[in-house]
């Protein structure tokens, strides 16, 4: 599946209403608006639906050994399997 497409405002309503204070919104361009809403939500939650159950737990088989970084982060709080805890602590 693709990335979600990113809502992007198309129309300028405040100038619109700054330009025409006693006109109403043009519906058109508000439906125009309220479809690209739909849209982007609705890919989004078909996106989350691709890697999450509705328990809330990841779908099965989503993460594999290929999925997973053998080198982890690194840094002070990460040792170098990228496990957090140990890494430059004595003690």
């Amino acid at each position: 599946m693709t990335n979600p497409t990113k809502y992007q405002q198309s129309y300028d309503f405040t100038g619109f209403q700054a330009n025409n204070p006693n006109s109403p919104l043009p519906g058109v361009q508000v439906d125009i608006q309220l479809e690209g809403i739909e849209q982007s939500i609705g890919q989004t939650v078909d996106a989350l639906s691709d890697v999450r159950r509705s328990d809330g737990a990841l779908q099965n088989g989503i993460v594999t050994q290929d999925s997973l970084s053998l080198c982890g982060p690194s840094g002070p709080d990460h040792d170098r399997h990228g496990r957090i805890g140990r890494a430059g602590r004595h003690g």
